[in-house]
């Protein structure tokens, strides 16, 4: 970010006049398969607590995946610069995960 961005938002935030928002990839663990196996959720949002609210409930504002599989973790959150980097890294996650738990 440029320094003259960068200290416009800065005094934005001193002044209370608006947050920028912050995009945030998530992991979520939920519940387990008929073999045991827990299932893995990634996702990204920039409202993010109102998101994890929503899962954690399990309404309608949810994924559908997650409303199948429960929510029972927060296992992993990564804080990113903007809706781009957020997507990249959710889409990093998600294969990550995969290689370790299975398609």
């Amino acid at each position: 970010m440029p320094p003259l961005q960068e200290h416009q938002l800065e005094a934005q935030r001193a002044a209370g006049l608006r947050e920028p928002k912050m995009h945030v990839c998530y992991v979520i663990r939920g519940g387990a398969d008929e073999h045991g196996a827990h299932k893995y959720y990634v996702g990204s949002s920039c409202n993010f607590m109102n998101r994890l609210h929503n899962h954690i409930m399990g309404n309608d504002r949810s994924a559908a995946w997650v409303r199948r599989w429960k929510y029972e973790e927060l296992v992993e959150t990564r804080h990113c610069p903007d809706r781009l980097s957020a997507l990249t890294t959710e889409v990093g996650l998600t294969v990550h995960y995969k290689s370790l738990y299975g398609w």
